[in-house]
């Protein structure tokens, strides 16, 4: 499956390298506590977007701020040059676009205003988990 908005721009397609930045971001929602599950009781509370390295918030404040901010699945993922924009959706219904970006198979902040569909070119997820990779023979 592949949009494409023009000629010039590569279409994004569902490929072992696009499930592993998918990964990459819903692994990072995890781990900053942007989900349901809330903050890992055992990490520390790091700064992920701009507005944070102000140090205006303590870390306690953060914790509840992020609290089931967004679903823990993405449901697009964008890219420009280097970049991939993993985008989930927020759950307060508020049609917002959260975007983590990932670089260089590692992701590494999250976007501070909603992220507005950029491109034509976006790739949306399927809905169920279908797209997950299969095991390799002989793998636990």
């Amino acid at each position: 499956m592949a949009l494409t908005s023009c000629a010039s721009t590569r279409p994004i397609t569902l490929t072992p390298d696009t499930l592993s930045v998918v990964a990459s971001a819903e692994a990072f929602v995890l781990r900053h506590g942007l989900t349901a599950a809330g903050h890992p009781k055992d990490l520390p509370v790091e700064r992920i977007e701009l507005l944070e390295g102000f140090g205006f918030e303590s870390d306690q404040d953060l914790i509840k701020k992020r609290l089931n901010w967004v679903e823990p699945k993405a449901f697009a993922v964008d890219r420009e040059g280097r970049d991939w924009f993993v985008l989930f959706r927020t759950t307060s219904g508020d049609n917002c676009n959260v975007a983590i970006v990932v670089t260089g198979g590692k992701a590494w902040k999250q976007m501070h205003a909603c992220y507005e569909i950029p491109s034509k070119r976006v790739l949306v997820l399927p809905p169920n988990n279908s797209f997950k990779p299969k095991p390799l023979r002989g793998s636990a």
